[in-house]
């Protein structure tokens, strides 16, 4: 998993390539608070397209949460937009977003493509 920040969309953009792991996942908030170009608030999209090894067990779910929550002072309340590839990667995104949403200022979207992603995180 690697994450940049698109300065002109304001958007923090993770992109998920090949095998993407527990550890992947739950070091992810801890790197982009540490991004000096992250501005609180800032949406995020994470895409998952690219993934041929999806490793993320529903522990490593749960630990990803808890870090969501250490780090939710210093992201900030903000929109984030998850573009999946297949059904397993939807139903993960789905739980794990439900669950998210309660311990984080995060409020989750799961899209199938990335215009659709997009055109919800810019929409005021």
């Amino acid at each position: 998993m690697i994450h940049n920040i698109d300065k002109i969309n304001g958007i923090i953009v993770v992109r998920c390539i090949g095998r993407v792991t527990n550890e992947d996942l739950v070091s992810l908030p801890e790197r982009i608070i540490e991004d000096p170009d992250l501005v609180p608030g800032m949406p995020g999209l994470t895409d998952y397209t690219e993934t041929t090894d999806y490793a993320i067990t529903a522990e490593g779910v749960e630990l990803y949460i808890q870090a969501l929550a250490r780090t939710r002072s210093k992201r900030g309340p903000a929109k984030s937009a998850i573009i999946v590839a297949d059904d397993v990667q939807y139903g993960m995104s789905r739980m794990s977003a439900a669950i998210a949403e309660n311990k984080s200022h995060l409020e989750f979207k799961t899209f199938r493509d990335r215009a659709s992603a997009l055109t919800w995180l810019l929409e005021t």
